[in-house]
């Protein structure tokens, strides 16, 4: 038997503005809530440790997610499209962040937690942000950041590891760059396109 909010549970309810989430909700279904493009807020309880593929893809009116404090994984495409969420509080149980889970999302600012181990390709590409702080754990970055073309600021926390090729390309408002001394290396391209940095610190642990 499916758990209850298996897959495409409310998928394309284009005039669903809200939903009361149980809160002994265990599971949430790829696709679940995916295209509900009247959908304005929702809380996730603490029961649900995980966020599947495109969970939120294309609510584009969403603008408030109260965060389970236990999630520790989300999933391909989660937020994808979700122009309307100005932040999001990212829980630091989280540990796994998959391909374009925000991608185009209209986050303004973010923080990774310190425990984070994967941060996949695209996750952040052509969204709004506009300050980054990347915490990890022993974490290499990829294409994440692509396209982010209000990006100001980035500082890379101790327990990033490497920088990917093309990781942080075309990102014209990038000013300032922070850098950690865990960083082992810096792929080709890394920072290609960023024609306004006029700051890199060092970030030595003391």
């Amino acid at each position: 038997r499916a758990p209850w909010g298996c897959g495409y549970a409310f998928c394309g309810c284009t005039n669903l503005e809200g939903f009361d989430v149980p809160r002994r909700l265990k599971y949430l279904g790829a696709y679940a809530f995916g295209c509900c493009e009247s959908i304005e807020s929702i809380s996730i309880p603490d029961t649900v440790a995980q966020i599947h593929n495109g969970v939120f893809m294309n609510c584009k009116s969403l603008k408030e997610v109260e965060m389970s404090s236990n999630i520790r994984s989300i999933g391909i495409s989660a937020f994808e499209g979700t122009s309307s969420l100005g932040e999001i509080d990212l829980s630091e149980s989280l540990i796994f962040i998959d391909d374009r889970a925000f991608h185009s999302s209209g986050i303004k600012n973010i923080v990774l937690p310190s425990i984070l181990q994967f941060l996949g390709e695209y996750a952040f590409e052509s969204s709004e942000i506009e300050n980054a702080i990347i915490n990890g754990n022993n974490l290499d970055i990829y294409w994440s950041f692509h396209d982010c073309l209000k990006l100001k600021t980035l500082e890379l926390k101790n327990g990033v590891k490497s920088i990917a090729e093309g990781a942080f390309t075309n990102l014209p408002s990038l000013e300032t760059v922070i850098i950690p001394e865990t960083l082992e290396s810096i792929g080709l391209s890394a920072f290609r396109n960023c024609p306004n940095i006029n700051t890199i610190h060092y970030n030595a642990i003391n």
